[in-house]
Parts: structure tokens; sequence; C-alpha cells
């Protein structure tokens, strides 16, 4: 064995003839790895005619299955843009048990055949008689697998023979996230329905059906295929580390506790999995780093899987309900200590100029989505934060090992897949090409917008949503207090001329919102590092009260100083200040409709404002303004905690965007009876100018967790930041390591370092000790918010001579 692989040229050259006479199967053909697997080989096998002649009559399949008739029509466009001339020969499935699925069958121009069919891999089985714990194991060790159910229709519907073998068979369906996320429905109810209610019972049923699935893919392996792969998962991405029995303890950077234990459980039966198919000499592709970028979409609808929990309360119009996106609904504002118990109404909207109108919201549009595997859309700053934190790889490269093995066979000199069958694949030197993609000009213009929202995706994390948001509100807030008054008057004065001249006195101007939010971006300060840290706490805190209560464009003259008077004298003014204002309310609403929570403080008073969902108490739906407070009243009452200390430490702890003057400091994971001694929250001083008691706080802590929220702490870690920031000294060279990633303003001692909330996110993710353990992690933030102090010894010289 080398330490080399044999380049792809050399492999093509030594492979035989037969590889045109293949068959190539992959389920989830459509997703991330699979799709990209699918358009490798066919890559491949376009750059093998360069290398070999095969007769006309050799014609290499490659079968594609996808969840959904879009997931394939999307497949097809992007086959189209791929590889130009691609004919389509029917869209019409032949007469099969499977008939009323869509397949479609495809011919390159090189010659080779592309079928697509839907398909989706169910966890039902059949059940007979009286249902028991033993009745139950022997139904589901009697299920019939769906992937060889496929294989045989295929088979024969495409008169292929009983004895016909496929080249290989590769499943991209991430199966351990199927079975925790929904996929054992039925089988809760089973057991809930005949009173099964162990746990270890429970749990070992589930084990039971993922082992069957797994032995479904040995089967085939033995008497259907050549080759059979998985590309499978560490559930979460490579993000734990192994205790000195070599039990995993997941780092929980990217799940708040109320979906820790779901986590927990995924990765278990990823673990299952892992070791059935090493046991059916099934191989596997483990992705241990996030998936990468695999779509790029502009002014696209936000998915959600929410809005049937949502409707089912009465809070949606149930047309809604087959609706797949978010839905934006104005905020209500709950103010602490004055709950009411009466229902939430979310359809008042502030439609028209200072009109009310009854809604039932509208589609958030994002102006442009990242699409990453399984994980959804994330905003740039999402992306930047996960692949920062987990690593990452993309589906370009985890395709590589799947096609070559596929088309190849395994490398004979450095194999990629080990004796046990498995490829543990992790973040490579190819991260740098998604950062380059990400890096890309139109799309930080657009994130870098003070109206665009800076997180689509919790990815299990309302913790890591909600500092993403913050940081948002600060970018939204910044932008509006240096907003360049003069210029827009001026552009109001060049409009309102040009309409006179075109149409006389009193013409009618219409400005779009578009033209509007163009405005906002190129006539106000970008955000900087140095502008957070100089900020007084308390005068910040009365600074966002005063932005988040803006409803009228009376308000938001006031805010920016514009004179109303004036305003309403000028009706084109009007119009701009009121696409401004209406830009402001919905970014606003937005968060709150994502799920996330803002809370602030008006005077003596704390107030929440809330969407129709709320994510860090497990996306309860608040259909009465009570909701949070007797949910926080009843955990209080059975841990014995205050109920004060146990609202803190959701607000620092769970995801909450936490515009109040202090720092909450919470150290611990989970709320627990001893919670009093685990949340601690610090007040600026009278100036309100100072973090001192902050650091010294953070500075004196050495506790295995923490996190912190409020205007103090952000005010304090960024000024930590930035003295470490500027101790970077060029002449040291790739020394800087991480803070190189920081973008100046400028040159000189004059720069000032841009705000970028996904590498902030990610900063703040290590210094709280939530960065992957790579073996390298020392090369990122250590732990901490504030530089470490050296520590001097007086060592005896003598000693040394």
């Amino acid at each position: 064995m080398g330490h080399k692989h044999i380049s792809i040229e050399e492999t093509m050259r030594r492979a035989s003839l037969s590889v045109f006479d293949q068959t190539h199967v992959i389920f989830g053909g459509t997703g991330a790895v699979g799709g990209q697997t699918a358009i490798q080989m066919l890559h491949w096998y376009e750059e093998l005619l360069r290398y070999h002649q095969p007769q006309d009559s050799q014609v290499p399949s490659v079968v594609v299955t996808g969840r959904t008739v879009e997931e394939i029509t999307k497949f097809e466009e992007k086959l189209k843009k791929l590889f130009p001339n691609i004919k389509n020969l029917k869209k019409t499935s032949k007469k099969t048990s499977r008939e009323e699925l869509y397949a479609a069958d495809w011919v390159t121009a090189s010659g080779i055949h592309i079928s697509l069919h839907e398909f989706q891999a169910g966890t039902t089985f059949e059940t007979e008689g009286e249902v028991t714990l033993d009745s139950l194991t022997a139904s589901i060790e009697a299920k019939q697998s769906p992937f060889e159910d496929f294989l045989r229709e295929y088979r024969e519907t495409y008169g292929l023979g009983d004895d016909f073998r496929y080249r290989s068979v590769i499943s991209g369906i991430p199966l351990a996230s199927v079975a925790t996320y929904g996929g054992f429905k039925q089988l809760d109810q089973l057991c809930a329905d005949n009173d099964i209610t162990q746990e270890e019972d429970i749990l070992r049923l589930k084990e039971t059906l993922l082992r069957t699935m797994a032995k479904g893919f040995g089967t085939i392996k033995r008497v259907m295929a050549e080759e059979v792969m998985i590309a499978h998962t560490t559930a979460v991405g490579g993000m734990y580390d192994l205790d000195e029995h070599g039990v995993p303890q997941i780092r929980l950077g990217y799940a708040h506790s109320s979906a820790d234990d779901l986590l927990r459980t995924k990765q278990h039966f990823a673990t299952v999995l892992t070791e059935e198919y090493s046991r059916q000499d099934v191989k596997t592709l483990i992705t241990a780093a996030a998936i990468g970028i695999n779509d790029i979409l502009e002014d696209a609808p936000l998915p959600t899987g929410l809005n049937g929990k949502i409707v089912r309360a009465g809070m949606l119009h149930p047309e809604l309900w087959k609706e797949v996106y978010v839905q934006v609904m104005p905020h209500k504002v709950l103010t602490l200590g004055q709950e009411s118990g009466d229902a939430l109404d979310f359809k008042d909207m502030l439609n028209t100029n200072d009109h009310p109108k009854k809604t039932t919201g509208f589609t958030l549009n994002v102006p442009v989505a990242i699409v990453s595997g399984e994980n959804g859309f994330f905003s740039q700053a999402d992306a930047k934060s996960l692949y920062f934190v987990m690593k990452v790889a993309s589906q370009e490269e985890l395709a590589i090992p799947l096609a070559r093995t596929a088309l190849f066979g395994d490398d004979p000199q450095m194999p990629w897949f080990a004796e046990d069958g498995t490829c543990y694949y992790t973040e490579t030197e190819n991260a740098g090409l998604i950062f380059s993609l990400m890096g890309n000009s139109r799309i930080t213009e657009r994130a870098r917008h003070p109206l665009s929202l800076q997180s689509y995706q919790a990815l299990g994390s309302a913790r890591h949503q909600a500092e993403l948001h913050t940081l948002g509100m600060y970018m939204l807030l910044h932008s509006l207090q240096t907003l360049d008054k003069e210029e827009l008057s001026a552009i109001v004065g060049r409009r309102e001329a040009k309409a006179t001249a075109a149409q006389g006195v009193g013409a009618k101007v219409n400005i779009s919102a578009r033209r509007m939010h163009q405005f906002l971006a190129e006539h106000t300060e970008q955000l900087h590092i140095e502008d957070i840290a100089m900020m007084d706490p308390k005068q910040t805190e009365k600074d966002f009260a005063r932005l988040l209560e803006i409803k009228t464009r009376r308000d938001f003259c006031n805010f920016v100083g514009i004179d109303y008077n004036e305003m309403t004298a000028r009706d084109y003014l009007g119009q701009a200040i009121w696409k401004l204002t209406k830009g402001v309310r919905m970014y606003i609403d937005s968060i709150t409709s994502l799920g996330i929570p803002i809370i602030y403080r008006d005077g003596t008073e704390e107030r929440i404002l809330v969407g129709p969902h709320v994510a860090p108490f497990g996306d309860v739906v608040m259909t009465h303004g009570n909701i949070l407070a007797d949910h926080i009243a009843k955990q209080a009452q059975e841990l014995n905690v205050d109920p004060k200390m146990l609202l803190e430490w959701y607000i620092a702890n769970n995801g909450f965007v936490d515009l109040r003057a202090q720092a909450t400091v919470s150290t611990a994971r989970k709320a627990e009876a001893d919670l009093e001694d685990h949340v601690h929250i610090y007040q600026p001083n009278t100036t309100g100018a100072t973090t001192t008691t902050f650091r010294h706080a953070m500075t004196a802590l050495d506790v295995p967790y923490f996190t912190s929220s409020g205007i103090l702490a952000m005010v304090g870690r960024m000024q930590g930041l930035l003295h470490i920031l500027q101790s970077e000294d060029l002449s040291l060279g790739s020394h800087a390591g991480w803070k190189a990633q920081f973008q100046k303003n400028g040159n000189g001692p004059e720069g000032k370092y841009l705000v970028d909330p996904g590498l902030l996110d990610a900063v703040r993710m290590y210094q709280e000790g939530l960065g992957k353990t790579t073996g390298t992690e020392s090369l990122w933030p250590a732990r901490g918010y504030f530089p470490r102090k050296r520590i001097h010894r007086n060592v005896s010289v003598e000693l040394l001579s």
C-alpha cells in the first residue's frame, strides 16, 4: 500500500471496455452527495471515450432516484446545463406496481443513459394479530427492503433478466436522519397504542428496524450488485469527542438543549447503521464534516416544516396548510410580569402607510440562499459559521471515492475504503474552494445589506441563529444612525424636479422598495468591530428600544432625525420614508417569524417580541400571551428555582436576541436544580461605558461550558476580540492564522475591522469551547473571550548555566 492515489487519467487508461456495459443505481441521487456522484460518473464516462472506443451497442446506465417530482425536475435542469444536447426519451413509467410514480429516461450526446425515478424509502411495515413486543420485533425483521423491491422492478421493467447484476448500488439517503426526525411515526404509534412504554424496549425496536434496512443492502450485495456503498454520516458532522472509554461526547455548538436528546439519538442510530453496514460487507463513506454548497438561489422563498403545527393551532389560515414556506407575521409584544391569557392574533399587519389591514402574512423571500445538502437553506453567515466550526467537505470531493469505486473498483495503491469497509472523510484543502465561492462579490454584497437577514437556518441551534440575528440588529441600528439624510433629500429633490419637468407641477412620483433598500445600502456606513467595542451599553439599550418601536413614518423620522413636517409636505419623501419604515418593520417581523424572540428594555419594563412560534422553548406555538410565562412558572416549580433565573438561562443559553444593557452568563448546559449557581447577571456601571466587571468575571471563569447574552456581553466580547486582532503582526507570516480572516476597511492604524456575522459566530463558538476537535483546533481561538494572561515564574537561572 502506498501513500499516493493512482491518478484518474492512469485509472481510465487501465479500465477495460466492460465499463461501458455497467448499470449503476443511486438512491437519493438528486441530493447533494448522491446527485454529484451521478454527475461525476457521467463526466468520467465522457472522459473514458478519449481512451476507449466502445461499440454502439454498449450503453452504460446511471439510474437516479429522487423523493419528489420537484426534486427530479430540478435535477433534470442541472443535467441540461452540464450536458448540452442531452435528449429526453420518455417521461412515463412502464407498466409496474410503481406506474403512478414519475419516471424519465435521458441520453447524453456521448451515449450515456440516465434513468430518473421517483422513490421514497419508507420505514413502515406490516403487522398481524395482537401487537406485542415480540410480535413487533418479528414484523420488523420480516420487513421487505424497499430498495430491493425497486431494483427487482427496474430489472423487470427494462428487460435486464433475473440474473442481471448491477455494477454498483449507492445510497445517498440519510437513514439516521429519516429515522430520527419522523421516520418512526408508525412504530411510535404502535408502541403507544399497545402499552409498550419502556424506553429500552422502544429503542431496541428502532435499532431492529434500522438493522433490518441495513441487512437489505447486504442482501443486495450478495445477490444483485457487485458493489454496494452508502453515503453515511456521523449525524453531527464529526462534532464529538471520545472519552477515555471510547464513548462519544457530542459538542453541542449546533444544538440547544431542547434538541440535545434528538441529536444524541441520531448519532446513536448512525453508529448502529455503521456497525451493521460493516457486518453486511457494505462500503460506507462517512461524512465527518458539513456538506458543501450544491445550489445558490436568489430571491427564493424560505422553506419551513412548522406551518402545519401553526395552522393546527389556529394561527395561520388553513389555506396555508400546504405551504412549505415561512410566513412572516407581525410580532406581538409581551411585557414581563404583565402577560395576558388572551389569545394572540397574528393577522393584524401595518400594510400601507399608517393604516392597518387584515392579512394572513406573506411568504418570506430571501435575497440569496446557499443550499447545503440535507441542512437546507443557509445565509452566508449561517454557512460561514458552520463551515469554520464544523469544517466542510464539498459534495464534489465526497462523490469521488463513490464514483471512482463504482466505475473502476477501489484504488489498489491507496484504497479509499479501509478493511472494515469505511471511508471516514473529513475536511481537506478543498474547503478553500467553497470559501472562495462564498466570498463571491454578489453574495457578499447582498449579505451585508442592512435589511438582509443574517440567519435562515437553526441547524438545531436557536442559540446560533439568535447570535447572527443579534449581530444583524447591530448592523441595522448602525445603518440607520449613519443614514445620509442630506443625500436622501437631494435624491428626492432630483426626482421631484424630473417629474415636474415631464408632467408639470403636482406630478405624482412612485418609488419602489427596492430603490430605497438600495439607498440604505449605498448611503449608510458599514459596522465595524471597533464601533461595537466603543458602544455605551445603557445608551445602546435605549437606541434599540426606539428602533424596535418604530411603527409609523413619524417614528422613523424621529429616530433618524428627519423633520416630519417636511416629510408630509413632500409626497415623494413621504413615499421614500414609508418604504424604509416598512423595510425595518419587515426585518424585525422576519426574525420573530423564524422563531427567534427579541428581548429589550424600555425604561424599567422588559418586553419580548414573539412570532407565531418560539424556538428556544422547543418551537412552542404562541396561541396565548401567557404561554411562555406559564412554561417558565411550571418548570421553575419543578426545579425549585427562581423563575427569573430560569428565564435568564433560556435567554442566554437557548437563543434570544438580547438587546438589554446587561450581560447574562450561563455555565449550565441544562436547566437543573442548582441553576441559580450557574446563571450570573452583570450590569454596566453608572456611566454604562465600562465592561470591567464582565471582563474580570469571564477571565476568572474555569468551567467546561459557558455562554452569554446582552449588550454588555457583546461589547465586552468585541473589546477582547479587538485586542487579539490588533496584536496581529504581518512580519510573523502565517502565524496570524484565523485572525487573517477578518477584513479591514482601510489600511494602517486608521483601518477598522468589518463586522462579519458568520465569522464572529464561529469565533464565539471556539471561545466557548464548542469548536470541532481535529487535532489542529489550537490554530483557532482559544477558550475565553479575552486574551489569556501569561503566567510568570521565577526560575533558578543557575540551573540553566
